[in-house]
């Protein structure tokens, strides 16, 4: 599986001067909130190494890109990580369309 992060979006969740190690994760809306939903999401989580679920290294134009076997369910080959400049959104995109609307980062 191949991510391309848009540059646009490497500056908007990078911290200038770090580097980080970007480990890209699907949840369930709610296993992190209240919600009765089952709807699933992208997440992005910064760390100075992977995390230790982490550990399937994804190819990207970013030195490192970390996944779990679980996540990869839902990705697809080749993916785009980009912001929407009008809404300044991160969304994740694969060949079929849109896998991800809103992809969530933390640090």
């Amino acid at each position: 599986m191949y991510l391309e992060i848009k540059e646009s979006s490497q500056n908007s969740i990078l911290e200038s001067g770090k580097n980080q190690v970007i480990n890209l994760f699907y949840t369930y809306e709610s296993l992190n909130s209240c919600s009765c939903s089952d709807a699933g999401l992208f997440m992005i989580e910064l760390s100075e190494q992977p995390i230790a679920d982490y550990t399937i290294q994804l190819d990207s134009n970013h030195p490192e890109v970390y996944t779990n076997k679980f996540s990869l369910t839902f990705m697809e080959e080749e993916m785009q990580l980009i912001r929407d400049k009008k809404t300044n959104r991160l969304i994740l995109t694969g060949n079929s369309g849109v896998l991800s609307p809103n992809v969530s980062v933390r640090v």
